[in-house]
């Protein structure tokens, strides 16, 4: 029998169907997947330090060759490296603050 890997998608996924589906969410379930998406952010982290490194080179670069600051932050900023950097960025910011509700929704008595 193989497991599935548990991955920040695979944790999101799970909180977004429970939503769709109005099944409600015990309070240790969200404490249970803040803790898992917490550990596994760090992967993350690093792929947008990558990106980030990535685009700032390729700026370097531009501007080496005799391109104009904001016009090498304009072309390092208008390719999929970018793009995939703002994704990344985004998916940081839903995690913590799925994380910080997290945080609220375990303090709440109520089921």
């Amino acid at each position: 029998m193989t497991q599935e890997k548990v991955t920040i998608t695979t944790i999101l996924n799970w909180f977004k169907e429970s939503v769709e589906n109005k099944i409600p969410i015990r309070p240790c379930d969200w404490l249970d997947g803040s803790a898992k998406l917490n550990i596994l952010r760090q992967d993350l982290d690093e792929e947008v330090a990558g990106l980030k490194s990535k685009i700032a080179d390729k700026q370097a670069e531009l501007i080496a060759k005799d391109f104009t600051v904001s016009k090498a932050k304009a072309i390092a900023n208008s390719g999929e490296d970018y793009k995939q950097y703002l994704i990344k960025v985004a998916l940081l910011n839903r995690i913590d603050e799925h994380i910080r509700i997290a945080k609220k929704r375990t303090e709440l008595n109520e089921f």
